[in-house]
């Protein structure tokens, strides 16, 4: 697999005292997220699509962005903040008239699939546990996000899923009867890792809705979903797929590799052809013949990742086991990007190329800050463990040219600025509140987020 490359610390000073915000980049990324919230919810209001409503929700939990700037900006924008509240409020309440996802009814197994860009359950379940939203009559917010915890818990057009949820210890087969396995054989190999990981995410969450606030009353069997063996389906996603442990790899054929023993084999394979993108094996892209690779995909295992280690209510084994490998995990990402993806400056700001094109040329994409705030918290994180530098220092620049450059409209591109930065803030130790992990904040019992 070939040497870890590690990356040295940096020079700069040491950081500021806890609670300092050294840049200005807090204050910074707050006002363009203010603006944006003004604009959108008072100047030109958005636009709720009653037959499509769940567009602004599922890519980056919109709801959950939503929720989350109402309250960062609850003193400084009170207008925009409530403003959020009842836009998202709205937006959830024609989601369940729309999608049966949100409507799942008293059904064990509800149907719909929440892969990808649906599969996000935090929003909806902020929004059920906030006491001071209040809904219209006859709905129960907290039933409408467990209803959807389920289906994210149950929902997953993957056979690789299923046989994790079940307890097996060995992967698929990459062929079956000579037709390859899709879990296999994606698009792209990092799509995976945004499936998957998206998956783990909305699991951690479901595991809330049954374990926290007296929501286990709206599952009408629960033995159905959380049947023996189930406390251990993180950890099995965790440890199976991303970290390659207490799992047989050796079937043989592409995907014998946990997410991140892949990555670190593709990143040895490109330092034994000196960095030559056109030259490195074609596992590195999977079966997209364009060969274009996008590392921030990649972000979508690793958060869940970080989130899964702060997560107090995994305690034991394994998972005390899986955690002590999370560190090196995240480093080790954030290694490999800073190897062979570092953006010198864009505008006079660095970055991280957005992909590697079909002839094996880094792209910087027409504006790679866009994707800034994205990678910002793997890099926090990944300073708030070890101390380097390097990693406090791209981090700051990360969030520099995000405050800066990067494009935001309402949706998408907003709910990507906003999605897990504030996290990387407090990571950093930039704010004056410690990091919480958001499903375990008690705020029916007077808890605040953040």
């Amino acid at each position: 697999m070939g040497d870890r490359v590690r990356i040295v610390g940096g020079s700069s000073p040491p950081p500021p005292p806890l609670g300092e915000d050294p840049y200005g980049l807090i204050a910074g990324w707050l006002a363009r997220v203010e603006a944006t919230a003004v604009k959108y919810m008072i100047t030109t209001p958005a636009t709720i699509f009653p037959t499509a409503p769940t567009y602004y929700h599922r890519d980056y939990d919109g709801l959950w962005c939503w929720w989350s700037t109402a309250h960062l900006i609850a003193d400084s924008q009170p207008q925009a903040s409530q403003a959020l509240l009842d836009y998202g409020k709205d937006t959830l309440e024609a989601m369940v008239a729309y999608n049966s996802l949100y409507n799942a009814g008293p059904s064990e197994t509800p149907s719909g699939i929440a892969t990808g860009y649906n599969n996000y359950n935090l929003g909806p379940y902020m929004f059920g546990l906030d006491p001071t939203v209040i809904p219209s009559e006859g709905v129960d917010y907290l039933q409408i996000a467990t209803n959807y915890a389920r289906v994210a818990a149950y929902s997953n057009p993957s056979e690789l899923l299923y046989a994790i949820r079940s307890g097996a210890n060995s992967f698929p087969s990459p062929v079956d009867n000579g037709v390859a396995n899709a879990d296999w054989d994606p698009t792209r190999p990092q799509t995976r890792c945004r499936e998957h990981g998206r998956s783990v995410m909305a699991h951690m969450v479901t595991d809330a809705t049954y374990s926290t606030y007296e929501s286990r009353q709206y599952w009408a069997s629960p033995e159905l979903y959380f049947t023996e063996g189930h406390d251990l389906w993180v950890p099995r996603m965790i440890g199976h797929l991303f970290l390659g442990q207490d799992v047989d790899l050796s079937n043989g054929g592409y995907g014998t590799e946990a997410y991140i023993d892949h990555w670190r084999s593709l990143s040895a394979d490109v330092e034994a052809v000196d960095g030559d993108f056109t030259q490195v094996p074609d596992t590195w892209y999977g079966t997209d013949t364009s060969h274009n690779f996008m590392p921030f995909m990649i972000t979508h295992f690793c958060v869940p990742l970080i989130l899964y280690y702060e997560d107090p209510s995994y305690t034991g084994e394994p998972h005390n086991r899986y955690k002590a490998l999370i560190t090196d995990a995240i480093t080790d990402m954030c290694d490999i990007f800073l190897r062979w993806f570092q953006l010198e400056t864009v505008d006079g700001y660095k970055g991280l190329y957005y992909s590697v094109s079909s002839i094996g040329v880094l792209n910087p994409s027409s504006n790679p800050s866009d994707l800034a705030y994205w990678y910002f918290p793997m890099f926090a994180w990944a300073y708030k463990q070890t101390g380097n530098l390097t990693y406090y220092n791209f981090a700051a620049d990360l969030a520099a040219a995000g405050n800066a450059k990067a494009y935001i409209v309402w949706g998408k591109h907003f709910n990507q600025f906003v999605y897990q930065a504030y996290w990387g803030f407090q990571w950093l130790g930039w704010t004056a509140t410690e990091f919480k992990i958001p499903w375990q904040v008690d705020l029916a019992g007077g808890e605040t987020w953040p």
